[in-house]
């Protein structure tokens, strides 16, 4: 098998994420030992931080799915709703399916805005 070298700027990089994820599980493990009112950091604390940078790429890849899917639905059933407001001969039907978008939206974003805010 042919041995591929890694480019200097390549190196780097992965050594700056390297880095940086050490640093993030050092922190966590760090913290979940003085809230379990530890005196050292254990094993149980350096799985925790683990799992809770895992979660949190989880959770944010989750929170722009629903922001965009939330967009879309605001975007639509907004354009929808004035383009049917326009029009002389009102349809019912359309319109009230541009309200349910409008909601279905404004639902999914404030998800995202709500659970953002619990975080800080």
């Amino acid at each position: 098998m042919n041995k591929i070298e890694f480019h200097q700027e390549a190196k780097e990089l992965v050594v700056k994420y390297r880095e940086d994820y050490v640093k993030d599980i050092i922190f966590h493990s760090r913290n979940k030992a003085i809230i379990d009112k530890d005196e050292i950091v254990l094993k149980k604390h350096v799985l925790f931080a683990i799992d809770k940078i895992y979660a949190n790429k989880e959770k944010k890849w989750k929170d722009e799915m629903l922001n965009i899917i939330g967009g879309i639905f605001l975007g639509t059933g907004l354009q929808g709703f004035i383009n049917e407001l326009g029009i002389p001969e009102i349809r019912i039907p359309l319109l009230i399916i541009y309200v349910i978008m409008l909601i279905i939206g404004a639902i999914c974003v404030s998800v995202v805005i709500t659970s953002s805010r619990r975080r800080i």
